[in-house]
């Protein structure tokens, strides 16, 4: 049961199928920062699932880019000291923990201070601690929102997103390579056939497929099937989820990781309507067919990202996390793969205030029962554990 402070406020009802478990509930939170932390991202440590990291943009110490280690006993969090990483106004961030190499981070950021260049850099962890390589350039020009993934299939290698600047805001993916703590890109992949500005663009690897992408377009809710090789990469046809005006559309795609399956799940907030909707993909070579859009939250949503994850279980679950309707709380939702139709269980609002949209939840890798989210409350930066029940 949540503890007092913290109230679960059901926004709607589904019958789900199946016999997995959707309902929520929140542990104490941890304040990783006494002050605003926007733009927080969560990873946990895939060899240790006591362990996560944050990175965020730190409003109380001048914006800067800021990272921290959180320890989970039971639903209890505590925390290490801070870590700069860019001692500028950062934006974007993102962090994602190597697979492959133990104790590797990589954040992806956009730096203020030079242009709004967007940045990568690695980080190596040893206990709560943190120490980074020198920073690398892969975006010369303004770089908006975006993520990045490690390749789960290849070590040393990871896919990043974001815009590019060539008269309009394009999506586009960067392939990069990590050797120690040096990082070096390949030539970006552009979307050009969206031909209008997209500023909000995701990326999911294919967990059972090596050397394929899928990369979800912020603008005409477009979803491309990217093929690597090497450093570079080239986009299929791109596939329209939704018709109509889209622009500003915060999406979020997650391949499911069910061995065989070549299913992904995409989210976003509906430029023609205001909802949020989902719909369930099926890839066949760089082709995608969609089933019909399935409205999750139908309450206005402000402008703000949809933010989630995929279960590395053979149960097709995933969750997503976005601003509610009562604007300013943190809600989360568990959503099930049900052969070409997508399930939700309850949606769940944290009854805090200012939580606004900057929240990242993700599994933990041992326990997928429980799930690690950061987000903003107020004039804290503050991070929980959810446990599905």
């Amino acid at each position: 049961m949540a503890p007092p402070f913290i109230s679960l406020r059901m926004l709607q009802a589904a019958g789900v199928g199946g016999g997995f478990s959707t309902e929520i509930s929140y542990g104490t939170p941890g304040t990783f920062n006494s002050s605003e932390s926007s733009y927080t991202s969560v990873a946990v440590d895939p060899n240790d699932s006591n362990k996560f990291v944050v990175a965020y943009k730190d409003d109380g110490n001048s914006n800067y880019g800021t990272v921290v280690i959180g320890t989970i006993s039971g639903t209890t969090i505590s925390f290490g000291s801070e870590y700069i990483f860019l001692s500028g106004r950062a934006l974007a961030v993102f962090v994602d923990y190597s697979p492959h190499v133990s104790n590797q981070i990589l954040i992806s950021y956009s730096d203020s201070a030079a242009g709004w260049y967007g940045k990568a850099i690695v980080g190596t962890v040893s206990g709560t601690s943190v120490s980074f390589g020198t920073s690398y350039t892969y975006q010369s020009n303004s770089s908006g929102g975006g993520n990045h993934y490690y390749d789960p299939h290849t070590s040393g290698k990871f896919a990043l997103t974001s815009y590019k600047v060539d008269g309009w805001y394009r999506s586009s993916v960067w392939i990069g390579s990590i050797s120690g703590t040096t990082i070096s890109f390949g030539s970006p992949t552009v979307a050009y056939s969206d031909n209008v500005s997209a500023y909000n663009s995701k990326l999911s690897f294919d967990p059972n497929n090596s050397g394929k992408v899928a990369l979800f377009s912020g603008f005409g809710s477009k979803v491309y099937i990217g093929t690597i090789s090497g450093s570079s990469s080239s986009l299929g046809a791109g596939y329209t989820v939704e018709s109509g005006y889209n622009f500003n559309a915060n999406p979020e795609i997650l391949y499911d990781k069910t061995p065989g399956s070549n299913k992904l799940v995409c989210a976003w907030k509906s430029g023609n309507t205001n909802a949020m909707k989902c719909s369930l993909g099926t890839v066949s070579g760089t082709s995608i067919s969609f089933e019909t859009p399935t409205v999750f939250n139908s309450s206005y949503i402000t402008s703000g990202p949809i933010k989630g994850d995929m279960s590395a279980l053979t149960d097709g679950r995933f969750v997503l996390s976005t601003r509610g309707s009562s604007s300013d709380q943190l809600t989360t939702i568990i959503g099930h793969i049900d052969g070409t139709s997508i399930e939700f269980g309850d949606f769940h609002e944290v009854a805090t205030s200012s939580t606004l949209e900057f929240a990242q939840p993700r599994f933990n890798p041992s326990d997928e029962n429980k799930i690690i989210v950061g987000y903003r409350s107020g004039n804290y930066g503050k991070a929980a554990v959810m446990t599905i029940s």
